[in-house]
């Protein structure tokens, strides 16, 4: 899956921001190539589809922000 990115250089890194998916942006040092943030979890397209339609119905902006709060909400519900 691809997205398009917004690359900006800050300091010696290179900062890459994603504009279709608010809040969603990673970072690379010198020498090291920018990977979407969302690959880092390995997840399949189908699933990052799902998650990005119920982020949306749930009006988050920020993809890292509704991730946190998914699991908070698994986490408080699983010890209970």
């Amino acid at each position: 899956m691809r997205y398009p990115a917004v690359v900006t250089k800050e300091g010696k890194n290179l900062l890459a921001d994603f504009p279709t998916c608010p809040g969603c942006h990673t970072f690379a040092p010198p020498g090291h190539d920018i990977e979407d943030a969302r690959s880092w979890y390995r997840l399949p397209a189908p699933m990052i589809d799902a998650l990005e339609r119920d982020r949306k119905s749930r009006k988050v902006k920020d993809f890292r922000e509704y991730l946190v709060g998914l699991l908070l909400e698994r986490y408080v519900a699983m010890h209970k």
